[in-house]
């Protein structure tokens, strides 16, 4: 009998192959938003800036919903839902779906620590709103965060900073895959993800504090476009598979969402308007205020295309 190892599959040969779809996507941006608004938050907190508090409070109350959005997409993309509870109930240090699964529940436990420290400050328990019994443990397990916060905000950098990595190496693991074979996917995730949590933080910004936050969120985007080529480097020295692979982001249609969506519209055109700001030159307020949102569609972009383009590609 001959054994055969296939390593590319696809609808045609395999008609009754189930593969990742759109949710698997909205997962990845979601989970990297979130890692990147971990990193932004705590390092904005540990600032200790008053410019950036409401921003603050603001990130660390929705930060679960957006992450339990990730994770419901994620649960709606399992074949067999009912065994999801299985990945919590061992840690194979060599599969990145086991590592991927425990620290969105670590993740998940500080979110909640966070947002308790957040919640007696919101307007539900200020107007005497919340049950007496719930304000009163809230308020207590607040009061006690509050003395660990600096090491709360170090372990929620890491974290954070895990979170938004992992979304990248959930798909380098996959060789079968070209498009994904790089190890410059992680870097680029995380990157994204952390420009995108910036961008969502300044979404609540002040004029004032968004100016301040300008640099950083250039230094970012320039960051994330250096990435960006070295991905295609990547491609292009590797085997011809990926080679092949990458021409997929050169070509109609994956193509030009790629590069008029991602690059243009998600980072060319923000770091544009965020460099006239910082030359102090009149931008309207409508185009200031565009550019967190122009880098959010272009995050969540670079998923999808990435995600959707790759599944055409095969080793």
């Amino acid at each position: 009998m001959t054994e055969t190892g296939v390593t590319g599959v696809n609808p045609i040969d395999y008609p009754e192959l189930t593969t990742w779809e759109w949710p698997v996507a909205g997962y990845l941006f979601l989970g990297g938003l979130v890692g990147g608004l971990m990193v932004m938050v705590a390092v904005l907190r540990l600032r200790r800036d008053p410019l950036f508090d409401r921003a603050i409070r603001i990130a660390d109350l929705w930060a679960i919903p957006l992450l339990g959005l990730g994770l419901l997409l994620l649960f709606l993309d399992l074949s067999y839902k009912l065994h999801a509870w299985r990945f919590f109930t061992t840690f194979q240090v060599s599969s990145a779906m086991s590592w991927g699964s425990w620290i969105l529940l670590i993740s998940m436990i500080v979110l909640a620590l966070r947002a308790s420290i957040q919640l007696p400050k919101t307007a539900w328990f200020v107007d005497d709103r919340a049950p007496r019994w719930l304000d009163a443990s809230v308020t207590s397990l607040a009061r006690s965060l509050g003395r660990y916060t600096p090491a709360l905000d170090i372990v929620t950098i890491v974290l954070g900073a895990c979170l938004a990595f992992y979304t990248g190496i959930l798909l380098s693991t996959i060789p079968a895959r070209p498009l994904w074979d790089s190890a410059v996917l992680a870097p680029l995730f995380l990157v994204s993800g952390i420009a995108a949590g910036g961008a969502f933080l300044c979404l609540f910004l002040s004029p004032q504090a968004h100016r301040k936050l300008t640099p950083t969120a250039m230094v970012l985007c320039a960051a994330e476009l250096l990435l960006i080529g070295g991905f295609f480097a990547s491609l292009a020295l590797g085997t011809p598979a990926t080679r092949h692979a990458g021409e997929i982001l050169l070509s109609w249609p994956f193509g030009a969402f790629f590069w008029f969506v991602v690059v243009v519209s998600g980072l060319l055109l923000p770091l544009t308007i965020e460099s006239a700001e910082m030359r102090r030159l009149r931008v309207p307020d409508p185009l200031s205020r565009s550019a967190p949102v122009l880098k959010l569609i272009g995050s969540a972009g670079l998923r999808f295309v990435i995600v959707l383009a790759g599944l055409q590609t095969l080793m």
